[in-house]
């Protein structure tokens, strides 16, 4: 029922650098009126990297927003110099058609959060 392993076979340290490959994506669907799944199989490559935010699909990069920003209100341990200001330009530039306003919508709430980070802390 397992397959066999798709990065254990080579014990060499060469054969690691060489490989384009970050991971290998396998995952079954099924639709709601049928009664098999369809497995999905492609490799994760080199190929898909996004060195830069522009170049990155939007739904990308909104999420990447949304993610970023989950962390600054967390204390942006992870975020090294990312600011709100940032995450506020990747919303924006990731905004799209923006049907229901949602997206425009985070990005008040991330405007909201920003100058909120300014105020002194309560006093309890």
């Amino acid at each position: 029922m397992i397959d066999d392993l798709r990065y254990g076979k080579s014990t060499t340290t060469s054969d690691l650098v060489r490989s384009d490959e970050y991971a290998f994506l396998k995952m079954r669907y099924k639709l709601p009126s049928s009664s098999t799944s369809t497995l999905i199989t492609t490799p994760i490559t080199t190929a898909l990297e996004s060195l830069n935010g522009t170049s990155a699909p939007r739904e990308t990069r909104f999420a990447t927003a949304v993610a970023a920003f989950g962390q600054l209100i967390r204390g942006g341990r992870h975020t090294e110099d990312y600011s709100y200001d940032d995450v506020i330009a990747l919303a924006q530039s990731a905004k799209g058609d923006d049907e229901y306003g949602y997206r425009a919508e985070f990005t008040n709430l991330v405007r909201l959060a920003k100058s909120a980070a300014t105020l002194p802390s309560l006093q309890r």
